[in-house]
C-alpha cells in the first residue's frame, strides 16, 4: 500500500474496481488516483485538462509537482523561483552541491536558459536537432538570470526538452522553465511510476501528475533510466560526457561525425564516483548556496545512487572479490540478465530476470522497478545483480545500464561460489 493515503467515497474495493474499468494500469505501478488523496501531504492529479491546469498553477505559485518523462519521474519547480528550487532540495534531502536539470518545451526556450553564443552553438544545434525532444541534457554556461542554486555554484546549468506529452503540456501551460531532479528521496532508487513517487515523497506537500493512465502510459519512463548529460566545453573544444543515460555514447559520436564536427569537438568521458556525504545536514527551504561552495558540474556522479534499502552487490568472477556461499543465497535476492544466473534460482530467496532475452534496453526499463521490488522481499539480506557490461559488451545501451547498476551497488562486487550437483 501507498503510505499516507485515505480512500474517499467508499470502500477501497469498490473504488479500485471502478478505477480498473476506466484505465489500464502499468504492471507493478497501480496507483489509486480518482477518489484518492493523501490524508496529509501529497495529492495525485489525473492526466486531464483540469489536472494539468492545476499542476501548472502550482508551479507558477512556487509549489512542487512530480511529473512523468520518458526517462523517470521528475520533481519539478519553477526554475526562476529560488525559494521553490530550494524546496526541491529540502523535500528530497538533496545536497546543494548536486545541481538540477532545467526542463523546457523547445530549443528556443533552452537558449533562454543557457548562453550558446560562439563556437559551441554549432554543437548545440546538432545535439538539439538530433536528440530533442528526448533523453539528452546539455550543460553550458547559464544565462545571467538563472539562479545559482540550480548550478551548484558552477555557473553552468543543464537543460533538456523531454519527450513526454504530459511533461511538455505541463511546461507550456506553466509558462516557466521547470527544474527537476528525479522525484524520490536522495540516493534512493529512481521512480518509474507515480506509486514510486508516493512511496518516497507521499508525506510531502507536493502534487503528482499521474502518467500511468491509458493514453499516456506508453510514453512514461519508456527508457527507464535518466537522461544522458553532456557539457559543451568551448575552451577545450570538447563534448564532455558526465553521465551515461538514455542516449548512448555511440549515438553522440555518430551525430558529431555526420555533422562534420567530430574533429573539431572530441568526446571525452568523465567517470566520477563521488563518495556520499553521510554527515551532510538536511537542506532547509530557505537555505542559499554559500558563495564559497562549488558543487558538481552534473548530477549522477555519486558512487552510491539509485540504491535500494538493502546491501547491493554486482556479481563478478573476480577471485579477489568477497565470496557468497550457497547458504548465503537463502537470504539473497538475485536480479539476473539473460538467464546468466538462472541456475541459482532454486537456492535464492527471490529471483527476477531484468531481460530474459538479454537486451539492455529491456533491462533498463525494468531495473528501477525491480530494485524497488527487492525491498519488499521479506527476509532478504542482500541483492546481487548480474554484470550486464560483461554479458552484453556489444549492446550500445550496456554502459548506461551498467553505470546505474554499479552505483546501485556502491561499486561493491561479490563472487557467488555455488557447487551444482
Amino acid at each position: 500500500p501507498v503510505r499516507g493515503f485515505a480512500v474517499a467515497g467508499g470502500p477501497f474495493e469498490r473504488t479500485l474496481s471502478a478505477l480498473s474499468r476506466q484505465w489500464s494500469w502499468r504492471p507493478g505501478c497501480l496507483l489509486r488516483v480518482l477518489g484518492v488523496m493523501a490524508a496529509e501531504g501529497a495529492v495525485v492529479l489525473s492526466a486531464s485538462d483540469e489536472g494539468i491546469a492545476d499542476a501548472a498553477l502550482r508551479l507558477r505559485e512556487g509549489g512542487l509537482v512530480a511529473f512523468p518523462t520518458e526517462t523517470v519521474y521528475g520533481l519539478g519547480a519553477n526554475a526562476l523561483n529560488t525559494q521553490a528550487v530550494l524546496k526541491v532540495f529540502s523535500t528530497k534531502g538533496r545536497p546543494l552541491t548536486d545541481p538540477l536539470i532545467v526542463h523546457v518545451a523547445s530549443k528556443s526556450d533552452a537558449l533562454q536558459v543557457v548562453d550558446m553564443e560562439g563556437e559551441g552553438r554549432a554543437v548545440f544545434d546538432v545535439l538539439a536537432d538530433k536528440f530533442w525532444p528526448g533523453g539528452l541534457t546539455v550543460v553550458a554556461r547559464a544565462q545571467p538570470h538563472i539562479p545559482d542554486t540550480l548550478s551548484a555554484g558552477t555557473g553552468s546549468v543543464g537543460v533538456r526538452v523531454p519527450a513526454h506529452p504530459l511533461a511538455l503540456r505541463l511546461i507550456r501551460e506553466a509558462g516557466v522553465p521547470v527544474a527537476a531532479p528525479s522525484a524520490n528521496r536522495f540516493g534512493h532508487v529512481s521512480p518509474t511510476c507515480a506509486a514510486h513517487v508516493m512511496a518516497d515523497l507521499g508525506a510531502s506537500p507536493i502534487a503528482v501528475l499521474d502518467g500511468d493512465q491509458a493514453g499516456v502510459v506508453q510514453h512514461t519512463c519508456r527508457h527507464g533510466i535518466e537522461s544522458t548529460v553532456v557539457k559543451i566545453d568551448v575552451e577545450e573544444r570538447e563534448l564532455v560526457l558526465f553521465r551515461r543515460g538514455a542516449i548512448s555514447e555511440a549515438s553522440l559520436r555518430r551525430a558529431l561525425e555526420v555533422a562534420g564536427l567530430s574533429e573539431t569537438f572530441r568526446v571525452r568521458v568523465v567517470q566520477k564516483h563521488v563518495p556520499m556525504d553521510q554527515s551532510a545536514t538536511p537542506v532547509a527551504a530557505e537555505t542559499a548556496v554559500p558563495a564559497s561552495v562549488v558543487g558538481q558540474e552534473a548530477p549522477g556522479q555519486l558512487i552510491t545512487h539509485y540504491a535500494p534499502d538493502l546491501p547491493t552487490y554486482l556479481a563478478t568472477e573476480d577471485p579477489e572479490a568477497e565470496t557468497l556461499a550457497r547458504q548465503d543465497l537463502e537470504h539473497t535476492v538475485v536480479l539476473d540478465f539473460g538467464g546468466s544466473m538462472v541456475h541459482l534460482k532454486p537456492h535464492t530467496l527471490g529471483y527476477q530476470d531484468l531481460s530474459p532475452g538479454g537486451t539492455c534496453e529491456e533491462a533498463a526499463r525494468s531495473l528501477f522497478a525491480s530494485l524497488r521490488w527487492t525491498e519488499e522481499v521479506e527476509g532478504a539480506d542482500r541483492v546481487v545483480i548480474a554484470d550486464v557490461e560483461q554479458l552484453a559488451p556489444q549492446d550500445e545501451a550496456a554502459l548506461s545500464l551498467a553505470d546505474r547498476i554499479f552505483r546501485a551497488a556502491s561499486g561493491r562486487r561479490v563472487r557467488i561460489q555455488v557447487r551444482m550437483a
